[in-house]
């Protein structure tokens, strides 16, 4: 079912509803009034004949009937009756019909003196009073054409009023419906025209403050994450391919030269050591890909667990002196606290390792003089700081420094396939690591990171 569908029967059913009890209170007001009003009418009627028994002490009924005619609220089918304490009738006025007086009716009167009732269409009022050690029930009953036929009138006006109302909120509500949801329409409208060639379209919206408006600029919001991730994924898949297609077409050149003629043995080792080279160049390219796009999936579970940083940054200092002895690393240790729980953080033993790895892998591949300064600190917060010699990037590439693949124009002669910074700065983020890239000269460049404060509330 429709919005549009829903909302008009909703708000048909209310209004209906509504409407449906106020016509009801008015017919049965009405019905209370006629009722009431019915029974004072009898009530007079039976009153002044009490009154006239109860003064003069006998039942005339030439003065009854006088008395009776006297009265100008004249009622249909009226009858008046007088009963003796016998309950037997002495004196009747009697237009149509008969009126037939249940015995129940006779007690109730002995034990309030006034009482009122209904027999079949009749209505009656009567009373009971004692003269002269005699007990009469003096009763009058009659029925009420008029005002039945009157509140039949106005329950078919009531009826054909409401069947009119309700069609009327129908057809309103279908419209006001419409009317309200519009503008989803023109959103619609807009979405459908926005494809991968026109992603960079957006919705526009004439009331920003309303709550569509707010469904608008968040869908506008949304459609800017999507062109930006498809914009990151384009890039990603061209230097990718790029990146690995290299290597492949030197390995496939290096066989194909290799296999032309036969070759002495020295060649062929030489042969295969570049073609190892490749190879762990593309293992290390693919390794990086795969671990940057595991950290870009949103439902990946990275496991956090609390350790000691000086411990980790220790143990990557020394696996990266065992693996590329060549390399001077300079160790300085500014400060220790005192207490150290404040050497302990919460984040993935493994990617800091990583993170740290690829900073100091590529401090020493850019240093002319193959020494690197690294630089630990714990006096606020915990930092590290990596700076390596060699010329600085241009300021125009400084701000791509953490995009994947990106390289600069300096740096292309290097050997490399910048993804090492992307996958560190991806890194830092999911651990809220703040990482600055800085020039302190025109001849070095450092990269500090500076680590969260720890809190057991993390855990």
């Amino acid at each position: 079912m429709q919005i549009r569908t829903k909302l008009t029967l909703i708000f048909s059913v209310i209004v209906t509803v509504i409407i449906g009890i106020f016509f009801s209170l008015i017919y049965f007001s009405s019905s209370v009034y006629r009722e009431r009003e019915y029974r004072e009418r009898l009530k007079a009627k039976t009153l002044s004949i009490t009154d006239y028994v109860l003064t003069d002490g006998s039942i005339d009924t030439g003065m009854i009937k006088i008395i009776a005619k006297s009265q100008r609220d004249n009622l249909i089918s009226e009858h008046l009756l007088i009963f003796d304490q016998n309950r037997k009738l002495i004196h009747s006025i009697k237009n149509f019909g008969k009126l037939k007086i249940p015995s129940g009716f006779f007690s109730l009167l002995e034990k309030k003196s006034f009482a009122e009732g209904v027999q079949d269409k009749y209505e009656m009022y009567g009373s009971f009073i004692k003269k002269n050690h005699k007990g009469y029930y003096i009763i009058c009953g009659a029925w009420d054409k008029w005002g039945y036929s009157k509140l039949n009138n106005l329950q078919s006006t009531i009826l054909i009023l409401y069947l009119f109302t309700i069609t009327v909120v129908l057809l309103a509500g279908y419209l006001f419906a419409g009317r309200a949801l519009s503008p989803i329409s023109q959103v619609i409208e807009q979405v459908n025209t926005i494809t991968v060639d026109k992603i960079s379209q957006r919705i526009h919206t004439n009331n920003p403050n309303d709550e569509i408006g707010r469904l608008i600029i968040t869908c506008n919001g949304m459609l800017d994450r999507i062109e930006e991730s498809i914009k990151m994924q384009r890039v990603f898949i061209a230097s990718a391919s790029h990146e690995l297609q290299n290597p492949l077409a030197a390995i496939t050149s290096q066989i194909e030269v290799s296999l032309m003629k036969k070759r002495e043995a020295d060649e062929y080792v030489e042969v295969l050591n570049s073609l190892h080279e490749d190879i762990h160049d593309l293992n290390k390219v693919t390794l990086q890909l795969l671990q940057l796009t595991r950290l870009n999936r949103s439902d990946d579970k990275t496991e956090f667990t609390v350790f000691r940083i000086d411990e980790l940054f220790w143990s990557t200092i020394e696996y990266y002196r065992l693996k590329y002895p060549a390399y001077n690393l300079k160790v300085v240790i500014e400060e220790l606290p005192s207490d150290e729980s404040r050497l302990l953080i919460f984040g993935n033993e493994a990617l800091i390792k990583t993170a740290i790895y690829n900073l100091l892998d590529n401090a020493c591949k850019f240093s002319q003089l193959k020494e690197v300064s690294v630089v630990f600190s714990a006096k606020q917060l915990i930092s590290i700081a990596i700076t390596n010699d060699g010329c600085t990037m241009d300021i125009e590439d400084r701000e791509m420094v953490f995009a994947p693949f990106f390289r600069g124009t300096k740096t292309k002669q290097i050997r490399g396939h910048g993804i090492g910074l992307s996958l560190v700065k991806k890194i830092c983020d999911i651990h809220g690591i703040i990482v600055n890239y800085q020039t302190p000269g025109n001849s070095s460049t450092r990269v500090r990171l500076e680590f969260p404060i720890y809190s057991e509330s993390q855990v």
